[in-house]
């Protein structure tokens, strides 16, 4: 099922603007179809499950994605 913007924004709980920054900052994935931005529902998913909170703490993986910064740049820095 696809989604639009204005309806992907209140399924994830964020304003229009801020989705569609996450779209361009490569947070979410989008498609273009017939000029208008459109959403998987897989995708939408993807980006709740990358945004979970496990023991209180952001996942690992989605830390490493937003500070563009790999845990082997940190380990080797250590």
């Amino acid at each position: 099922m696809w989604y639009t913007t204005t309806q992907t924004a209140q399924r994830i709980g964020i304003d229009r603007k801020t989705l569609m920054r996450y779209l361009k900052e490569g947070r979410i994935k989008g498609y273009r179809i017939g000029g208008r931005t459109k959403f998987m529902e897989g995708d939408i998913h993807e980006y709740l499950e990358g945004n979970r909170i496990n023991n209180g703490y952001p996942s690992c993986n989605n830390k490493e994605k937003r500070s563009g910064i790999s845990t082997k740049r940190i380990r080797q820095a250590v």
